[in-house]
């Protein structure tokens, strides 16, 4: 798992998953919503389990913005759809608009010049 702080915004945060399946072969049916993980969010550090995290209360949205699954014989599918219900979990009673979409950054030349250095 990668956590990345920050990106794009100080309020902001990636989250990168690889999950792997151990077992025998499934099939799956197109236009299906499928059960994948459970993610969950330990408070042991926040301020008010005596840690030193502020903010684990605020509310916040949490989006899905794309998954790639392989199968076992290297074929690849990437999924970008928010499914049957939504592409948008929310946690200490967050409006789901709180997932709408980010304004895009616009690089200057210098930004752009910056990631070849």
């Amino acid at each position: 798992m990668t956590y990345e702080v920050g990106l794009h915004g100080s309020n902001r945060a990636r989250l990168l998953l690889n999950i792997t399946r151990c077992g025998g072969e499934n099939v799956l049916a197109a236009n299906d919503n499928y059960f994948a993980f459970t993610l969950i969010f330990p408070f042991d550090f926040a301020v008010e389990a005596g840690g030193h995290c502020q903010g684990c209360r605020l509310p916040a949205g949490i989006v899905w913005n794309s998954g790639l699954f392989r199968g076992v014989d290297g074929q690849e599918v990437t999924v970008t759809t928010s499914g049957f219900v939504s592409q948008c979990a929310t946690v200490n009673g967050a409006s789901p608009g709180i997932c709408g979409a980010t304004p895009t950054i616009r690089p200057t030349w210098g930004l752009i010049k910056s990631l070849y250095r």
